[in-house]
């Protein structure tokens, strides 16, 4: 009961000016709790997306998510309109949301959560919220200091990467410790780490058919589709006349055969998939 007041003095009316990113946290534990329900306001899914990044945030389609502390706000149509799901409360296992993936075919939402330096990767469904339990959860000692996190459903594979560490791994994508299939082992299926390089930063990540395109800050790598261990990329686009500095994202547009980059300003720059060396975006 306690709890209760001390959160509904939290968001009276006389508060509402001073909501926070840390009270919706506070109000999110218990959200779908028959004993203390409780919905985090309005003001919570706005200040969300205020401070919303490039890996806490994402947009497919008509489709976005946003994911902050242990809440996450999914943005879906509906009947021609918007419809926004939260997925928050104590049976989602969301500590503190790091980055969040959208996989639109087989109507999921992936997010990368962590607590202190250990990491598991959540999946719930796109179409729905509440206080859900995962529908999949990857729990490994080897996903351990990651950053952020890639679905390639084509192959049925989740990219995982650390930035700080300098590796990239690739799981089944329905990897989860419950299951009782192969496609539910959360070993890793491969790993890239040993590069030849001076530093391998790995920001974010692409795919196409045969190639994996690898983001750091001022550089793109390219390397075979399945590459692991020791390996030396294809080719890399660097330098000056690339433009790119304090890269973000990385999109990689079929469709044109594109890279497209995105920079902490929200610039985009755009190469030819087939580019390499210290060259000018398209």
């Amino acid at each position: 009961m306690i709890t209760k007041i001390l959160i509904t003095l939290l968001f009276s009316s006389a508060s509402m000016a001073q909501i926070t990113l840390e009270g919706c946290s506070e109000v999110a534990k218990y959200y779908g709790d028959p004993n203390q329900p409780e919905t985090p306001p309005t003001e919570c899914y706005n200040l969300a997306g205020q401070y919303k990044g490039y890996l806490n945030s994402t947009k497919t389609f008509d489709f976005s998510a946003v994911v902050q502390y242990n809440f996450a706000y999914i943005e879906i149509p509906f009947e021609g309109a918007k419809k926004v799901n939260l997925i928050a409360g104590s049976k989602t296992r969301l500590n503190n949301a790091l980055a969040v993936e959208l996989s639109i075919d087989e109507d999921r939402v992936y997010i990368l959560d962590a607590e202190n330096d250990s990491r598991e990767v959540l999946s719930f469904p796109l179409s729905f919220g509440g206080n859900l339990a995962p529908r999949r959860k990857l729990i490994s000692n080897e996903i351990d200091f990651a950053s952020n996190i890639r679905v390639d459903y084509s192959k049925k594979e989740l990219y995982v990467m650390s930035e700080a560490k300098g590796w990239i791994k690739v799981f089944n994508l329905h990897a989860d410790p419950d299951g009782k299939k192969p496609e539910h082992s959360t070993k890793s299926l491969r790993e890239l780490s040993e590069v030849q390089i001076e530093f391998f930063e790995p920001r974010d990540i692409a795919v196409s058919e045969t190639e994996l395109f690898v983001l750091s800050n001022d550089k793109i790598l390219i390397f075979p589709i399945n590459a692991s261990g020791y390996e030396t990329p294809l080719k890399e686009i660097s330098g000056s006349a690339t433009q790119i500095n304090n890269a973000q994202r990385l999109e990689y547009d079929s469709l044109n055969h594109e890279l497209v980059v995105v920079g902490l300003d929200n610039s985009i720059l755009r190469f030819s998939a087939n580019a390499q060396g210290n060259v000018t975006p398209n």
